[in-house]
């Protein structure tokens, strides 16, 4: 009776203190919401009064911008797509990106592309990319342009019979200069030419072999035929024996003599072109970009100007006590 009687006793305050903590809580919550609520209104007042100076420094850096992007060369960007033929497509990429870091040695590059100096000067950027495959269908998904392929991730794959080639270049007409001598120092250079060369030689000879067992399989064939029609022509059976086709079999062999002919056929060279640089190149930076990125960085500084212009006399202050000090 007596545990029952404390147990009585202790519900009550038990409930008081639960009601006092709930209260203390939200109390603290509100508390919380209320200095939230300061705070953002606090930021919002400061900008509202430093908006002023915010617009006239962002209104100098978008005219600014509008300067600057016609005094400043605009350049054209456009994308090349090229097959290999046969030939995996790490060797291509490597070879014109080594290429590529020569961009900011115009003489170096004139070099090795057979270009005039001024005309390699117009070349302002161009590398290789990988074509990546996510769902295995040989189907392009996306262009590596981050660089972000891992080998380790199994989702994806490159695609490895294409090149990607991105270029910029100060005048249009460079475009084909630089698709016309990038095709030849690939053309030119020995190893590329010698695996071109065996995978063209391996596709000949796998199409004579082809040949060969599509011949082997119409002969067993024929026979199989000519057996069953004359041996067991005069003689009823009760269980013939089932007459074993080879169609399908001559349908995939002869699939993949097509598709080898069809790449001897079409690559006559270890790089054809598949999609051309479009004619009229896309800006790399419109004015629009200009005079968007001059006015945020200007509104920023005007910004800090106007909180320098605020606390200048303290900022004053704290500068000669610091002189003094020293």
């Amino acid at each position: 009776m007596e545990n029952n009687d404390n147990q009585l006793k202790r519900r009550p305050s038990e409930e008081i203190d639960l009601f006092e903590f709930c209260d203390r809580l939200y109390h603290v919550f509100k508390s919380f919401l209320i200095g939230v609520k300061d705070f953002l209104l606090a930021i919002l007042i400061f900008f509202v009064r430093k908006s002023l100076w915010m617009v006239v420094f962002a209104g100098i850096g978008a005219g600014l911008g509008a300067t600057l992007y016609f005094c400043i060369p605009v350049t054209y960007s456009s994308l090349l797509v090229a097959e290999t033929g046969g030939i995996n497509s790490d060797v291509v990429i490597d070879q014109i990106n080594l290429l590529s870091v020569l961009t900011e040695k115009p003489p170096r590059l004139a070099k090795f592309l057979h270009l005039d100096e001024e005309s390699a000067k117009k070349i302002t950027f161009f590398k290789a990319y990988y074509g990546i495959d996510l769902n295995r269908d040989n189907i392009l998904d996306f262009i590596d342009y981050t660089e972000k392929y891992d080998p380790r991730d199994t989702t994806m794959r490159k695609l490895t019979s294409y090149v990607y080639l991105k270029a910029s270049v100060s005048e249009e007409d460079m475009f084909f200069q630089l698709k016309e001598k990038i095709l030849a120092y690939l053309s030119n250079n020995e190893y590329i030419h010698h695996l071109y060369r065996i995978s063209m030689q391996q596709k000949i000879g796998y199409i004579h072999e082809l040949e060969k067992e599509m011949t082997k399989i119409d002969s067993l064939q024929n026979g199989q035929l000519r057996q069953s029609l004359g041996a067991f022509k005069d003689i009823v059976l009760m269980n013939k024996p089932d007459l074993k086709l080879f169609h399908a079999d001559m349908l995939a062999l002869y699939s993949q003599k097509q598709a080898y002919e069809r790449d001897t056929a079409l690559f006559k060279q270890p790089i054809s072109v598949i999609q051309d640089f479009t004619p009229l190149g896309e800006e790399d930076r419109t004015m629009s970009w200009y005079m968007y990125t001059c006015g945020i960085i200007s509104a920023i500084i005007g910004l800090l100007c106007a909180l320098l212009w605020q606390y200048r006399k303290r900022i004053y202050l704290l500068i000669k006590e610091d002189a003094t000090k020293h």
